[in-house]
């Protein structure tokens, strides 16, 4: 039966089966086409109505994608995670709050380690946000895939992303795109320092926009600084340089066309 009546039924919230949209569209010779869109998961029992039709019931169904559902279940108790790599913390995570998910790491070239003293866990606490914080300090990224799978690796060795959409293709889906950059959060300098009792005394790295071309540019001597920004996954001045260039290179790429 399709009527969710308890853990384990196919459209109860708590099975967690994923579920893939497809959108019919119209294209450009009249032929009819599918889209397959990512993988969601029912976040809600569903909604259900009487059709009109005998015996039909229809079901209107709530879809989150899997980093929504793990921000909702937030964190119960405390997780240490000092001395893992950062890889193996971001799917210890993720397997802790979301084991009905598919993980998959692709172990980096260079491994960063946590200070020997890392908790997570704060009761309440978004562990999506403890996930983007060790990517930050590691030089990776986590995503869910096309087929609902986690991926955690190495962030790609291209220029920062200035936009990026998960759906859409040239005849469908896409129709209008528009987008406000509130350039008042958009700094010049970006500071970050290591948080942990391991790094006695802390280690700052720094980033500046030195791009004469830029809304932004330092060199007027004129700086847009929203003070130091704390890491608690860095361990070395370098590593601090490297996210502060990141988090940097990403607000530049937002002021350009």
């Amino acid at each position: 039966t399709l009527i969710p009546l308890r853990v384990g039924d196919l459209l109860h919230p708590l099975t967690y089966n994923r579920i893939k949209p497809w959108v019919r569209v119209r294209l450009a010779d009249g032929t009819w086409g599918e889209i397959p869109l990512a993988p969601m998961y029912v976040d809600a029992m569903p909604s259900l109505q009487d059709s009109g039709l005998t015996p039909d019931v229809e079901a209107t169904l709530s879809l989150s994608d899997a980093v929504a559902l793990i921000k909702r279940a937030g964190w119960r108790t405390p997780k240490r995670l000092g001395g893992m790599t950062c890889h193996t913390a971001v799917k210890t995570i993720i397997n802790e709050v979301a084991p009905w998910l598919t993980v998959v790491v692709t172990n980096p070239a260079v491994s960063t380690t946590l200070p020997s003293e890392y908790d997570v866990g704060e009761p309440g606490g978004d562990p999506w946000a403890d996930v983007e914080t060790i990517c930050q300090a590691g030089d990776l990224v986590a995503y869910g895939d096309r087929d609902g799978v986690m991926r955690v690796e190495a962030r790609p060795t291209t220029t920062a992303v200035r936009w990026a959409f998960n759906e859409g293709a040239d005849d469908c889906l896409m129709v209008d795109v528009s987008a406000d950059v509130d350039l008042a959060g958009i700094h010049s300098v970006v500071a970050v320092q290591s948080d942990s009792e391991d790094v006695d005394p802390p280690v700052v790295g720094w980033w500046e926009d030195e791009d004469p071309t830029s809304p932004r540019y330092t060199g007027g001597g004129h700086y847009l600084f929203s003070g130091i920004r704390p890491n608690p996954a860095v361990t070395t001045q370098s590593q601090a340089a490297s996210v502060a260039e990141r988090i940097g290179a990403t607000m530049r790429a937002a002021t350009q066309a």
